[in-house]
């Protein structure tokens, strides 16, 4: 025994004729332990660089924007309007006017896209933004708590939920009260003379 430890020798018979003794045993090939090519610190050192850069790379691409500082473009670019709210960018800004919302006869729809505008004016007046998928709820509570128009915005919420997903129909007195409360708070281009 040495000081490396015990050492032995394996040989496999190819062919056995009664005779455990075999004239040529196989040779086999010593293989001297291969020393690591880095090690102890310097590797430690690499794989903590490694989850760091990745760390990074992975901020960078996917969330990286929501930390960085608003710039002068982010801050004059209007708010987007989620996608989940079902209309393309074209009908929102066709229907962007009070005027144009008095018009539609459907007074359900026209409560849910009085909402919405009153959602987009809220963010464009607060700074806030939207996520591609949030709800008009979602919306109205990313609406800073000290906007103004925030217990307006609240009970239009309310109306328009019941009629969009409660089915309950809304009646011109309590439509002609919210497009009065939108005036208030819609500037004039977006609110128009109704």
């Amino acid at each position: 025994m040495s000081d490396a430890g015990l050492q032995a020798r394996i040989v496999y018979l190819q062919k056995f004729d009664g005779s455990l003794e075999q004239k040529d045993p196989p040779k086999v090939a010593t293989n001297k332990p291969v020393a690591p090519l880095i090690s102890g610190l310097m590797a430690m050192a690499l794989v903590v660089g490694a989850l760091i850069a990745a760390l990074g790379l992975w901020v960078y691409v996917s969330g990286g924007a929501l930390w960085a500082p608003e710039t002068a473009t982010d801050a004059n670019k209007a708010v987007q309007a989620p996608k989940g709210w079902g209309e393309s960018e074209a009908d929102l800004l066709e229907n962007r006017s009070l005027a144009q919302i008095a018009q539609v006869s459907d007074r359900r729809a026209a409560v849910v896209r009085l909402l919405r505008l009153c959602l987009l004016h809220a963010a464009e007046a607060t700074k806030t933004g939207f996520k591609r998928s949030d709800t008009e709820r979602d919306a109205f509570g990313r609406v800073p708590l000290h906007w103004s128009g925030l217990d307006y915005l609240k009970r239009l919420l309310i109306v328009a939920e019941l009629a969009h997903y409660g089915g309950r129909s809304v009646d011109e007195a309590t439509f002609q009260t919210l497009i009065e409360g939108a005036r208030e708070i819609l500037p004039r281009q977006r609110g128009g003379n109704v």
